[in-house]
C-alpha cells in the first residue's frame, strides 16, 4: 500500500512538471496568426525582449471589431470572421509597440503630468463619449478590455501626449505648408460650391427638394425632416439671410447663400402674416415655413490656417520621432508584413 502510494506521488509529481514545462513552453513559443485557436499565452509580439501575448491582442482587436460593428455598421461574412480578426489584431499590436516605445521614452525623459492635464483629456473625452450616448464613466466602465486596464492606459496615455508636446513644441508652420494649405482650403470651398450647384440644378429639374435634403443636406437635424427648420420668424439667422428668404415666395428656392455655416439651398412653403395683439392674445410677428439644404464648408482666417499647418507640421515630426524609435528597437511579430510608421495606429 505505502509502495503504491509513493509510485502515485511519484507520477503525479511528474505529471505536474510536465504541466508546468508545457505551460512555459506555450508561453514563449510565438503565435500563428493563419490559426484559429492560438493559445492565450502564446506571444504575439516581442518588444526588446518583453512579451505581449496573444490573448491581451485578442481581446483588444475583438473590441475594435464590436466598436466598428456597433458604431460604424461594419458588416462581414461568417466565413470571413477570422480575417476580419486578424485584422484588427494588426492595429491592437500596433497599440502595443506605440504604447512600449513611448512609455520608456516617458521614463527616460522624467515626463510627469498632473491634475490638470488629467481633467483637460476628461473634457476632450466628454463630446466624443456624448455621440455614443455614454458618460466619461462608461468609457472605462463598458470598455472590452476591463475598467482597470483601460483606467491604466488612459494615465498612460496623459504621459504620452504630454512627451509628443514636449519633442514637438519647437516645430512651426513653413511658408511652402502655409501656401499649400490655402489652395488646399480655397479648392475645398470650390469643391463644396460645385456640390451644392450641382444639388440646386437637379432640384430645378425637377428633384424632390426634401428627397434631396435627406440625403445631401449635412444638416443632420433638419435633414431628417426634409431640410425643413419649421417656422421662422425675422431675426432668427440675421439680416443676411432673412434679405434672402423673406422675400421669396412659396415654391420659390434661392440662389446659393453662404453663412459661417457653409452653402445652403433655401425654400419657403408658405408666408404667415404677422397678427396684432387682442385683449387675450400677445402680438405674432410675421413667420415663414422654411427649409433648407446645407454643405458645411468653415472660410479660416490666417490664424486658423496657421494651426492647421502647425498641427500637420507637429503630426509629421511626431511620426518621424516614432519611426526612430521603432528603428533602434528589437521588435518580433507574428505578422510579418506588419509595419509601424505612424502614430496613427489605424493605417
Amino acid at each position: 500500500m505505502k509502495n503504491n502510494t509513493c509510485r502515485n506521488l511519484a507520477l503525479l509529481s511528474a505529471s505536474t512538471v510536465l504541466l508546468i514545462c508545457s505551460a512555459c513552453s506555450n508561453a514563449n513559443k510565438m503565435a500563428d496568426p493563419n490559426k484559429k485557436n492560438n493559445r492565450p499565452e502564446s506571444i504575439a509580439v516581442k518588444i526588446n525582449g518583453t512579451p505581449i501575448f496573444w490573448g491581451e491582442v485578442d481581446l483588444r482587436a475583438r473590441g475594435f471589431l464590436k466598436d466598428e460593428q456597433e458604431m460604424a455598421h461594419l458588416a462581414f461574412a461568417a466565413d470571413k470572421e477570422h480575417e476580419a480578426l486578424n485584422y484588427y489584431r494588426k492595429r491592437a499590436i500596433k497599440v502595443e509597440v506605440m504604447r512600449h516605445l513611448m512609455l520608456a521614452e516617458v521614463k527616460r525623459l522624467g515626463i510627469v503630468i498632473d491634475e490638470k492635464d488629467h481633467q483637460r483629456a476628461l473634457e476632450k473625452l466628454a463630446p466624443l463619449m456624448a455621440q455614443r450616448n455614454w458618460t466619461t464613466n462608461d468609457f472605462f466602465t463598458r470598455s472590452p478590455i476591463g475598467e482597470a486596464k483601460t483606467r491604466l492606459e488612459f494615465e498612460e496615455s496623459l504621459y504620452i501626449e504630454k512627451l509628443l508636446a514636449k519633442v514637438t513644441a519647437n516645430v512651426t508652420e513653413t511658408t511652402e505648408e502655409m501656401e499649400k494649405e490655402i489652395q488646399r482650403q480655397s479648392a475645398l470651398r470650390q469643391t463644396r460650391l460645385e456640390k451644392i450647384d450641382s444639388i440646386r440644378e437637379k432640384i430645378v429639374a425637377g428633384a424632390n427638394f426634401a428627397q434631396m435634403a435627406r440625403h445631401e443636406s449635412q444638416d443632420p437635424t433638419s435633414s431628417k425632416r426634409g431640410g425643413s427648420l419649421g417656422e421662422v420668424p425675422r431675426g432668427r439667422f440675421g439680416d443676411k439671410i432673412d434679405n434672402v428668404v423673406f422675400n421669396l415666395k412659396p415654391g420659390e428656392l434661392s440662389e446659393i447663400t453662404s453663412s459661417p455655416d457653409g452653402f445652403h439651398i433655401f425654400l419657403v412653403t408658405a408666408h404667415n402674416a404677422p397678427r396684432a395683439a387682442t385683449e387675450t392674445t400677445p402680438a405674432i410677428p410675421e413667420t415663414i415655413a422654411l427649409s433648407h439644404i446645407l454643405i458645411r464648408h468653415r472660410n479660416l482666417k490666417y490664424p486658423e490656417v496657421r494651426q492647421i499647418v502647425i498641427r500637420n507640421e507637429r503630426r509629421k515630426y511626431a511620426d518621424e520621432y516614432y519611426r526612430s524609435l521603432v528603428a533602434a528597437a528589437e521588435i518580433e511579430c507574428v505578422f510579418p508584413d506588419l509595419t509601424f510608421e505612424s502614430l496613427d495606429v489605424r493605417r
